[in-house]
Formats: C-alpha cells, structure tokens, sequence
C-alpha cells in the first residue's frame, strides 16, 4: 500500500494554502491495493467544498482500472467514514483528466460533482484493479474552495 503524502508548504492547509499538490508521476502497481493519501486537516471554516483534480498519463495491465474515493475521517476514531452521499469517481480504464468535486452549491453529476460540504479531515483512496500485472501513473491537486 503507497502512502501519498500532499504537499502544503505551511503544515496546515487553509493558512495561506488553497491548492496541494500530490507529488506528479505517482506509480501505482499492484492490483487490488487500497492506496492511500495523507490525512490532510482543513481549516474549520475557511472553505465550503473542494474539486480533486488527477491526471491518468499511463494505464496498463490486463483490465486495469483505477478509482478515487474521497473519505471525512473520524475525529475520534481516526477511521475512514463515508461521505452521506458516497463520493466516488468512475472506475477509469484509459488515461485523462480526471475530477471530483464536492460542494453545496451544485447540481449533482454521477461519479464526478457531489453535494456536500467539506470536512475538518479528508482522506483519498486510489484504488488500482485488474486481474495481471496493473500499472497506473497519475498526478493530483486538491483545490479547496471557499
């Protein structure tokens, strides 16, 4: 399992950050893994939503596929919780660009805009599948919107 750290230059994203930047040309290779970001800690209050931008630039292996989710973790627990309305990117098969935008503000679109507002702690899983051999390459900002 890969651990993907963002990069906010100040430790605290929202004090004079609004974009973080996932390290560019990430290589995910092995099926069925769960990859992780950070836990990354959003000011309280500063924003209302975010768009998750990531960018496919290689894809291969037999059926391989990835898929983000976006998860509000649990201040207590620590643990992974779904948003209400499950924040999920269709499954992508073929490189791109790609997005995920929470906010409250904005019509629903399946796999990709979700109505909702921004939690204190985010986390993002890229999940890889295939059956043989999987390798996918991607980059990715977080933008979070006030």
């Amino acid at each position: 399992m890969a651990n993907l750290g963002f990069y906010a230059p100040k430790g605290y994203v929202g004090q004079d950050n609004e974009i973080l930047v996932l390290a560019a040309g990430t290589v995910f290779n092995v099926a069925n893994t769960n990859n992780l970001s950070s836990i990354i800690g959003i000011e309280p209050g500063r924003f209302s939503g975010f768009t998750l931008f990531y960018n496919i630039s290689a894809i291969s292996g037999v059926s391989a596929a990835l898929t983000v989710t976006a998860f509000q973790i649990d201040p207590v627990t620590g643990s992974q919780v779904a948003f209400s309305t499950p924040v999920v990117g269709a499954a992508q098969v073929a490189t791109g660009e790609f997005q995920l935008v929470v906010y409250p503000q904005i019509t629903a679109v399946a796999n990709v805009a979700f109505v909702g507002g921004i939690p204190s702690r985010l986390q993002f899983q890229f999940f890889v599948s295939n059956t043989t051999t999987p390798s996918v390459t991607l980059s990715a900002a977080l933008v979070l919107m006030s």
